[in-house]
């Protein structure tokens, strides 16, 4: 009797067992499926990350499509690359600020400016810490893939890029002794640039101060003209426009109420500015709130409009932190700065490590309605 039992308690015991087994098999399997995706595994390039910093490409359009559900007819993703995941979110090699300036680590690069050549998508980007030199991130515009990464004179803010196809010149705005200005790269120096090998800072090919800003937060070319805007989060925002030489150069006057720089005000929180056509189009962005973009007719490159709300003509909400925008050919290209380490250490919302494209005629087609569609869910 004792035998048998010792065989209930056996057989009881093994029963007992694998139940636990089962058990812990299922919470296995249901903990996994409740894991989010692993982030796409990190490449480098001469000590800068280049792959995305959270998102596959696939996997950022799902995100951004659930969080923004109105955004999914304006998406342009027919031309390839679709998108360009943004470089040096997690870590950019440049130079440390100081004397003598050595190579160092950044993690807090924050994306800014965007300008698209007829070979590059370029990004401008500054340390959050200002311990290191801005950069400019330099990809093709045909693949997508990381060319290089250009390292500029000082911590500037960086915070607007216009490229010059007439003078094949790019336009940084930047800052020198504390007052804004605009500093140029010309094409061949953005060719030839090689800091992997030189290790130093590129050298500006011209540099143009602007007396008459508070500061330079983005810029544009239009029309032979560079369009330079001040962002102001508590009240309008200035934009001027300054002609451009058949040099290639930039005379800025010491102030604006001059008969050679016309000016205009505009909404507050403007961070960036494109043209396209008879258009004019604005990025509004300040905070966690959703950003927008603002759509004006622009019949005489913006010599008579009227920037007041009562006149945009078409609008769109997107995710928030959204900074300079670009218009090549029916597409605007959206740059933001959401996935920088900052944003993720204290924003919940959608994090958007990738530049991607909407199509401009059909953001004109839903008007102003694709604003109230659009609201973030």
């Amino acid at each position: 009797m004792k035998l048998s039992n010792n065989r209930w308690l056996r057989a009881a015991t093994i029963c007992l067992m694998i139940g636990c087994l089962w058990l812990l098999s299922s919470c296995a399997k249901t903990t996994k499926k409740e894991t989010p995706p692993r982030p796409p595994q990190q490449v480098l390039n001469d000590g800068t990350n280049v792959s995305p910093s959270i998102y596959r490409t696939d996997e950022f359009y799902q995100k951004l499509t659930k969080a923004y559900p109105g955004l999914k007819s304006l998406l342009d993703r027919d031309s390839r690359p679709d998108s360009f995941a943004i470089p040096g979110l997690d870590q950019t090699l440049t130079l440390s600020m100081g004397h003598p300036a050595r190579l160092s680590t950044s993690r807090q690069m924050d994306p800014q400016g965007l300008a698209i050549t007829d070979k590059y998508i370029i990004i401008s980007a500054y340390s959050r810490d200002h311990y290191h030199h801005s950069v400019l991130y330099v990809q093709s515009k045909k693949t997508g893939l990381h060319v290089k990464t250009i390292v500029l004179p000082g911590d500037s803010h960086v915070g607007g890029l216009a490229y010059d196809p007439l003078n094949r010149r790019l336009w940084i705005a930047t800052k020198r002794k504390h007052h804004a200005a605009l500093a140029a790269l010309d094409e061949a120096n953005l060719d030839h640039d090689n800091f992997a090998k030189s290790r130093r800072a590129v050298a500006y090919d011209a540099m143009v101060l602007l007396p008459m800003l508070a500061d330079a937060s983005y810029l544009a070319y239009h029309d032979n003209q560079l369009s330079v805007g001040y962002f102001d989060k508590n009240a309008a925002g200035t934009l001027i426009d300054l002609p451009i030489t058949a040099t290639g150069q930039i005379i800025a006057p010491t102030a604006i109420a001059t008969n050679s720089v016309r000016h205009f005000y505009t909404e507050k929180d403007i961070q960036g500015i494109s043209y396209y056509k008879n258009y004019l189009i604005f990025s509004q962005s300040y905070g966690a709130q959703d950003s927008k973009l603002l759509v004006f007719k622009n019949p005489d490159n913006h010599g008579d409009i009227d920037l007041d709300r009562d006149e945009v003509i078409a609008s769109v909400n997107l995710p928030p932190y959204l900074e300079q925008i670009k218009t090549i050919g029916p597409d605007i290209y959206l740059l933001f700065e959401s996935a920088s380490l900052r944003y993720r250490d204290t924003f919940k919302g959608f994090h958007a490590d990738h530049v991607f494209k909407i199509k401009f005629a059909e953001l004109l087609k839903q008007g102003t309605s694709a604003t109230t569609k659009n609201q973030r869910q």
